[in-house]
């Protein structure tokens, strides 16, 4: 892992900070809506006991407990305006209400009906899903003889039974049997009966002095009359009706004194109907001219929800298009205990408190107040943002700084690293100006050790690089004496043993001589080569003449010469000079060449990565490889790859010293140049480059 990314790590460690940041703001908020709650439970309470003392008379008909006649009772929902009673369903979807749904899985029969009133009207409109309908026949006797529409009102003796039937389409009016018997009219129960393709719609306005405070349908498929009417409604099997229920206009007046900006109260009875309903949660109003300078960009306030999120919260329903509210706690107030939860709605949380209504010792409803949390919003949105914005500021300003500063270290590391990888070149020569650094930290310790280390080994091949010159000139008296000597000892009388003493320490006296001669004119080359002279010729020419010589010198060997299309390769330097480098070069490609098989010559012009141009020549041959651990060693003093000895074409021992390669170096350094020896890309053989600069 690099250092920028371990200290972009490092730097995402920061982050603990925001968290510790965020979980504190989450505290505060937790603690505001505890206390929102309190005064929510505190109000409700207010407007349970207003409602005890002032309206008490509006639950006199409640019916405490049983469920399955709560699903049964019919809620009519408070109408802005009457419908226009025609038999359509247009006024009824366009209101936000839920219509209640009855289904006979056997007939697949089903009603879906719409109920509403308005002051002293209720109005009620029926869609009849029917595949076998069946009108009525006023031929026949009966007050209903097809399908039709049973309404129930009251119980015992006091209890109506209204039949609305119709042959066709058009008005539909209500008839029931007199106390004698007698069918007769209930013309201010007014309607209309439409057929449709898949059965029937009817719309009605009942007058509510004509019914009791019960009220139960059915609807009569006469189809199946052959077994037994087909029945299906609201209506229930036991002695009583379920009761009708609508918002009551005294609870309304009641509890509007108690409702305030973003303030919701709701009234509900035993069965969780909503009674009263006051008051609005305004959502709109954070967009206000007293909330402008709270709001939060739309990225704040992703944040917002995602750091102290409220994904635990449900979901506020509309609970007045269903006509009740039934929760945990409102089932909890109408056992006689007040609590409380939060919902969401949107990107806004709402508090809802449930307080029990208790009227001489029996709990007969609940009171719900709802308000948004406006105020704990805008104070946990302030405080987060200016928590978020200092967080990020502060850590965007450290992260870069660590980035930059590890950018920084990188770079002097990668710096550091090239300079080592460059401060010993291709031709072995250590390059002492690569490394340097006034910086007072460890990384410019480090690399002022490593330019003192360079700078000791230079010093010492260069040590090295002069012995031979040194050991020549010191050897050179002590070998004369040696040889002067075994000379003298010559002509001495010596018997046959000491006479092959004698001459085996002759040879080695000659052969240590010609040691010291090799290595005195590889001193007096070096010192020819810095006073040689230079003119201006073709490089080409000249490569081309040398060639056409080694054939002839090297008949056992094949020569090929590439020279690339270029106008002019003229250069500036000492044609001897590189002639005899040449030499030297093809002299050690014909030694290692493998047997029938060339080598190659190459001269072009190329590039340096500062476009400057130079002239390379290359010296090619198939045979063993370079070890990897002499590529940078083969132009020094004394080294070389051979065996310790090699024979000749005579068969005669010759010494190499490794001097060859050493003086192609003076050379090339001569003309300002470089060279390199590497193996070929097919891993077949060596390669020898030179490069030498242009005079253009």
């Amino acid at each position: 892992m690099t250092l920028q990314r371990q200290l972009l790590f490092v730097s995402l460690c920061l982050l603990v900070l925001p968290w510790a940041g965020c979980q504190y703001i989450q505290t505060i908020e937790s603690t505001l809506r505890d206390g929102q709650a309190k005064a929510l439970a505190a109000h409700a309470q207010a407007i349970a006991t207003t409602i005890a003392v002032q309206a008490p008379q509006v639950f006199t008909n409640n019916v405490p407990g049983e469920q399955d006649r709560a699903d049964s009772e019919l809620y009519f929902f408070p109408l802005n305006g009457a419908p226009i009673i025609d038999g359509y369903s247009g006024d009824w979807t366009a209101l936000d209400i839920e219509p209640r749904q009855w289904l006979d899985e056997t007939t697949t029969t089903q009603i879906t009906l719409f109920t509403g009133s308005i002051i002293d009207t209720l109005y009620v409109f029926f869609s009849i899903k029917d595949s076998t309908k069946q009108p009525h026949n006023p031929q026949q006797q009966g007050i209903a003889n097809g399908d039709h529409v049973i309404l129930y009102s009251g119980e015992g003796n006091a209890h109506q039974t209204y039949y609305l039937r119709s042959s066709g389409s058009g008005n539909v009016t209500a008839r029931y049997f007199n106390q004698f018997g007698e069918i007769r009219q209930e013309h201010r129960i007014r309607g209309i009966w439409q057929e449709t393709r898949e059965g029937y719609t009817v719309e009605l306005a009942i007058p509510k002095s004509r019914i009791s405070q019960s009220l139960a349908f059915h609807y009569v498929d006469h189809a199946s009359h052959v077994l037994l009417d087909n029945k299906l409604g609201n209506k229930s099997e036991t002695h009583y009706n379920p009761r009708w229920i609508e918002t009551s206009a005294l609870l309304n007046k009641t509890i509007a004194p108690y409702t305030t900006r973003n303030l919701r109260i709701s009234v509900l009875d035993t069965h969780n109907w909503i009674k009263a309903r006051q008051g609005t949660l305004n959502f709109s109003d954070y967009t206000s001219a007293d909330s402008k300078n709270n709001s939060t960009h739309w990225l704040l306030a992703w944040f917002y929800k995602l750091l102290l999120g409220d994904n635990d919260m449900k979901p506020m329903t509309n609970e007045m298009r269903a006509g009740y509210i039934r929760s945990s706690e409102t089932t909890a107030a109408l056992k006689g205990n007040s609590t409380s939860a939060w919902y969401r709605q949107a990107d806004e949380r709402i508090g809802r408190v449930a307080h029990p209504i208790t009227i001489k010792g029996q709990i007969l409803g609940a009171v719900i107040v709802e308000q948004n949390t406006e105020a704990v919003t805008a104070a946990t949105n302030a405080a987060f943002n200016q928590l978020l914005l200092t967080v990020l500021g502060t850590m965007g300003v450290v992260a870069l700084a660590l980035i930059l500063y590890a950018s920084v270290l990188s770079w002097r590391i990668k710096s550091l690293s090239t300079s080592a990888k460059n401060a010993i070149g291709n031709d072995g020569r250590i390059n002492t100006q690569a490394l340097h650094s006034n910086a007072a930290d460890e990384i410019g310790d480090l690399t002022r050790n490593y330019a003192d280390l360079l700078h000791r080994l230079n010093d010492y091949t260069e040590y090295l690089r002069s012995l031979a010159s040194k050991l020549s000139h010191e050897l050179r008296t002590p070998l004369a004496v040696i040889k002067s000597s075994l000379d003298n000892l010559n002509h001495s009388s010596l018997d046959e043993k000491a006479m092959q003493y004698q001459q085996r320490a002759s040879e080695g006296a000659d052969r240590l001589s010609t040691i010291l001669n090799a290595m005195s004119a590889a001193n007096r080359i070096e010192e020819s080569i810095q006073q040689s002279h230079t003119e201006h010729f073709p490089l080409d020419e000249l490569l081309s003449n040398v060639v056409n010589a080694y054939n002839d010198a090297y008949p056992n060997q094949s020569f090929t010469l590439s020279i690339a299309k270029h106008p002019h390769y003229n250069f500036v330097g000492s044609p001897d000079l590189l002639v005899q480098m040449l030499d030297k070069l093809v002299d050690n490609a014909a030694d290692f060449a493998t047997p029938n098989t060339p080598i190659i010559i190459e001269l072009c012009r190329t590039k340096r990565s500062q476009n400057k141009e130079l002239i390379e020549i290359s010296v090619s041959n198939s045979g063993p490889l370079l070890p990897a651990h002499m590529q940078g060693q083969l132009f020094d003093s004394l080294v070389s790859v051979r065996d310790a000895s090699d024979k000749n074409k005579d068969d005669k021992n010759i010494t190499h010293l490794g001097l060859g390669l050493y003086i192609v170096r003076l050379i090339v350094d001569f003309h300002s140049g470089d060279i390199m020896a590497r193996n070929r890309e097919d891993e077949n053989g060596v390669i020898f480059t030179v490069q030498l600069p242009t005079n253009d």
